[in-house]
């Protein structure tokens, strides 16, 4: 019930936080032209690689050393990691001096203040996250969810005011997204004050925790390239135009994907304590409700994509298919997910991680140049999905020969070719709108949810169980009243 007490919690948060970021989404159709939402992209792609470096995947070293307790107390975990941090900004800031105008005009990038904006941008990010997973691992769930909400509500708020009322829609947005990231620093720079103490650094781990942060980062930087080599190869065999009219659909798609990571922030790290402990049954029981939650999010969203896209520009109706591919997409990749933790959490078999995604990551950039230029935008989002779908046999090897528990693969293969099968339906009956369609819509969602969530977990239990804590909840609120 604790996982799912905290989960809920957190994921509550990520609804309101990102559902008011969704409401954007609508808006960016209307008065940003694809065009200049292509190129917006290619600006938050390089916020990503310049996150990848700079952040140095210390977010992750925090989970794996707070429940390993090699450290002598959290204060001094704190202040070593960020000794690491200030390496890792050091060695991004010169790469970016050496490079960044190179890189500007390789993707002819006119407006440097673009790029300069975007790398500062990477910088003040890199902070928040560590103490995003300090209050996650220490279970402080409420906190981190009213600062994820406060986040997205600040920023949500400055885009608005500024994409209508700049002229400059590509400056609006990259503006938002700084601002976004200040507020998080903002918010950060108290739990560093409070633990910093330089008495308390352990030098003597440094070295480790940078050997374990390079043992993650061939792995991130695959999955970066498995995740948006499309848009770089979009914008040189197509345009920016196309790249646009893609970006909607990873756009819309990134709002499950951003609730599925929400679950994956709060599991990893009951996962790693779970392992530490060797207790199988919470285990078991984690990987069982991830995998029903995403589930049961994914097949909706499939399921009621259209109703999703009457309310979108235009502009971008042809982004329609590239969402149904990307949305399956996210299935695949939420299974990866899920069986990560058990690979990162023992240090040996975090290099097979990033052997599979760097692998992948090839294969990807070699399936982008055949597919891109015969079946454009929907033959992108095609290769991705291919891509996550090529490392669940690799990936699950390894779980495997690292912790030997079920992972539940024959349920995540059935449920992948049911979620296929809808989508392969969807987009050839597209244009298929009646009143009967979206029943049979609507009846095989509550149908194939009931059927995937009672073989997965006890249905009746936690029914018992969350009405239990309800009705403690409304008592207890009740008794404050009073």
């Amino acid at each position: 019930m604790k996982a799912i007490k905290s989960t809920g919690i957190l994921l509550l948060s990520e609804i309101l936080s990102k559902g008011i970021a969704f409401l954007l989404v609508p808006l960016y159709s209307y008065v940003v032209e694809p065009k200049d939402f292509g190129k917006v992209a290619i600006l938050q792609l390089l916020f990503t690689v310049f996150f990848l470096i700079v952040s140095f995947s210390l977010n992750s070293t925090f989970d794996k050393y707070f429940f390993d307790k090699k450290f002598k107390s959290t204060d001094s975990l704190f202040s070593t990691i960020l000794v690491v941090q200030i390496l890792a900004v050091v060695f991004g800031s010169s790469l970016y001096i050496l490079l960044g105008s190179k890189l500007a005009l390789f993707l002819e990038i006119k407006n440097a203040l673009y790029l300069d904006l975007v790398f500062y941008t990477s910088i003040i990010a890199v902070f928040f996250p560590v103490v995003n997973s300090y209050l996650i691992c220490s279970g402080q769930i409420k906190r981190a969810g009213i600062y994820a909400i406060l986040i997205s509500m600040i920023r949500s708020t400055m885009a608005l005011v500024l994409v209508l009322n700049m002229k400059d829609k590509i400056l609006a947005i990259i503006l938002a997204n700084f601002v976004e990231h200040l507020s998080g620093l903002i918010l950060s720079l108290p739990y560093y004050f409070k633990r910093l103490k330089l008495r308390l650094i352990e030098k003597n781990k440094i070295r480790e925790l940078i050997v374990y942060s390079c043992l993650f980062f061939p792995s991130s930087f695959s999955v970066f390239f498995v995740k948006f080599s499309d848009r770089l190869m979009i914008q040189y065999f197509l345009n920016y135009q196309s790249l646009g009219i893609y970006s909607m659909g990873t756009r819309l798609v990134n709002i499950p994907g951003q609730f599925i990571s929400t679950i994956n922030k709060n599991f990893t790290p009951q996962m790693y304590q779970s392992i530490s402990e060797n207790d199988t049954t919470k285990l078991n029981q984690l990987i069982r409700l991830f995998l029903a939650a995403i589930f049961v999010l994914l097949s909706g969203l499939i399921l009621f994509s259209k109703e999703l896209f009457l309310i979108i520009g235009g502009d971008y109706k042809n982004a329609y298919t590239v969402f149904i591919i990307l949305s399956l997409c996210s299935y695949f990749n939420g299974y990866n997910l899920i069986i990560q933790p058990v690979k990162t959490y023992f240090k040996k078999y975090v290099k097979y991680k990033s052997m599979i995604w760097v692998s992948i990551g090839v294969i990807n950039i070699i399936l982008n140049i055949i597919f891109i230029p015969i079946y454009g935008i929907n033959g992108a989002a095609a290769v991705t999905a291919i891509s996550y779908l090529i490392s669940i046999p690799f990936s699950y090897y390894y779980a495997r020969k690292a912790y030997k528990e079920n992972y539940y693969l024959k349920w995540f293969m059935l449920s992948s070719v049911v979620l296929f099968s809808i989508s392969l339906l969807l987009i050839f009956y597209k244009n298929e709108n009646s009143i009967l369609e979206f029943f049979i819509r609507l009846l095989s969602f509550l149908l194939i949810g009931y059927i995937f969530l009672s073989k997965l977990i006890d249905i009746r239990e936690w029914s018992i169980k969350l009405h239990s804590f309800i009705i403690k909840k409304i008592r207890a609120f009740n008794n404050n009243k009073k």
